[in-house]
């Protein structure tokens, strides 16, 4: 993220004439990060996410594929748009604070009342290989516990399971549901023969959702450039007590 919000013209270079491989792949996933320029970092994390499985830099695994439209593997496709990919991520980061904190650190810091957070944990129960993981009611019951005191409006997203919808009984429950897989589109299911992973999923807010009748849309506004923060306004939605 340094390097796509300082230096995208040198990221960008750096994949130029460059070709997808399954030896280029693995030899970027033996190499120690360590030892490589924080360019070259970047040009290796990129390469592993997007030549790999899933996104999966922890464990990667080279991607093929006959149903993907023709590229065979997502950096092929990625390598013809990399400028209209990388310049937006910039543009966006130019202006943001990016922090790496304990999640009840990061809350503590920058909880006021007028802001919005939007949190994501591990779900509860997932089998994802993640760094840090939050697994157990236990665990997603203390981010409940910490939520219940915040200024912030908030905006949680979960499984739709029982137990996450009896720990956060009190708030608004939006169920939603998204797709999963490297056949996530519709398109590539219907190109595979192959039926999308649909994953039944809610938001949790601590305010009532504006109606589809006065939905309210972010304006520039909203957007505190110099502190990379999101604010609502007040006109689409209706906090809770």
């Amino acid at each position: 993220f340094r390097v796509v919000k300082r230096r995208p013209e040198e990221l960008l270079m750096s994949f130029d004439l460059e070709l997808v491989s399954r030896s280029e792949f693995y030899r970027l996933a033996d190499t120690d990060p360590k030892a490589l320029s924080e360019i070259e970092r970047a040009h290796r994390f990129y390469y592993l996410i997007m030549a790999g499985w899933g996104g999966e830099a922890r464990y990667p695994r080279f991607q093929t594929s006959t149903s993907d439209g023709g590229h065979g593997n997502r950096l092929v496709g990625a390598l013809k748009t990399l400028r209209k990919r990388i310049e937006p991520v910039h543009e966006r980061l130019k202006t943001v604070i990016i922090e790496n904190l304990d999640w009840t650190e990061c809350i503590e810091r920058y909880d006021r009342p007028g802001s919005f957070m939007y949190l994501d944990p591990p779900y509860p129960g997932n089998g994802a290989n993640y760094k840090h993981n939050i697994r157990s009611m236990e665990e997603h019951s203390i981010i409940a516990e910490r939520l219940d005191r915040v200024q912030s409006k908030w905006m949680l997203s979960s499984y739709d399971t029982e137990e996450v919808r009896a720990q956060f009984r009190h708030y608004s429950i939006v169920p939603i549901q998204s797709s999963s897989g490297m056949r996530s589109s519709e398109t590539e299911a219907r190109v595979s023969g192959r039926k999308r992973t649909l994953n039944r999923e809610v938001l949790i807010l601590n305010y009532e959702p504006a109606s589809e009748s006065n939905a309210h849309s972010l304006k520039d506004s909203d957007y505190i450039p110099d502190q990379g923060a999101l604010f609502e306004s007040s006109s689409g939605y209706k906090a809770l007590p």
